[in-house]
């Protein structure tokens, strides 16, 4: 006979264990089973950055041709969103950009990315109140980054495939000008049958998760074109006078300056 004890104890494991594997999941971040929350994701990249084609897979373009100054050190700001068609499907208008917020475990990997990383001074993931409205425009979105002190802004959103397979693109701009600097494109085919790594728990199944590693490239791909951004800037030249140059003007004698004057 199982006394009350005994049941209660069997309870309090079974919800321990329950809470235990929804920990986990959340740490993981990534889709597990056969689910994706939030419906399927489409992009279109003619909205994302018009008049330019796609880039080859796991790549990324730079457009711009001269050199900036003093655009680094500088924020930036990140906004994911997905596109939906028009209305009427004959009619010559494209169709939209809504808002596809990421949860606070998605946006983690964002503002860790640029850690000792001195010219991104900060990461800023947007959401609301940065962007108020659900849908808008590229043009919107830039003006965001820029009212959020960003000299850059990175647009992006994912595109669901068959076979659970993603891709995600991304155009980058700077906020001041508008200017189109960048475009990434990131799409990871998993490899079956690849042990889980020796630092990960057995559950733990990102390494072969099309969506986890699709967005580890992207970043990685977001990382290297940022890379090249730093190396076309200069830094910005100085027009004030030396102070110690100004007729008058000598600096406060110490036994440590040399005093010869």
């Amino acid at each position: 006979m199982i006394s009350t004890r005994d049941v209660a104890w069997r309870f309090y494991r079974l919800l321990t264990g329950l809470t235990v594997a929804m920990l986990l999941a959340s740490a993981v971040g990534c889709r597990s089973g056969q689910v994706r929350h939030g419906g399927v994701r489409q992009t279109e990249f003619g909205m994302l950055a018009s008049d330019v084609s796609e880039v080859e897979a796991n790549t990324y373009k730079v457009f711009q041709k001269a050199k900036t100054v003093a655009r680094f050190p500088c924020g930036l700001a990140i906004m994911r969103v997905t596109t939906e068609p028009p209305d009427d499907p004959d009619a010559d208008a494209g169709g939209t950009l809504k808002i596809d917020l990421l949860n606070e475990i998605k946006a983690v990997p964002w503002t860790e990315l640029f850690d000792n990383y001195p010219a991104i001074t900060t990461v800023k993931v947007m959401g609301r109140p940065a962007v108020p409205f659900e849908q808008v425009s590229a043009r919107e979105l830039i003006e965001a980054g820029r009212r959020q002190h960003a000299k850059l802004v990175l647009i992006y959103g994912q595109t669901d495939l068959p076979a659970w397979r993603v891709r995600l693109d991304g155009a980058l701009y700077d906020c001041k000008t508008g200017e189109l600097v960048a475009v990434i494109h990131a799409q990871v085919e998993p490899i079956p049958g690849l042990p889980t790594p020796p630092d990960r728990l057995e559950e733990d199944k990102r390494h072969e998760d099309p969506e986890c590693l699709t967005a580890e490239r992207f970043q990685d791909l977001v990382l290297r074109c940022v890379d090249e951004l730093v190396g076309l800037d200069a830094p910005a030249t100085t027009t004030q006078p030396n102070p110690w140059k100004r007729p008058g003007v000598q600096p406060m004698l110490s036994p440590w300056t040399d005093n010869r004057y």
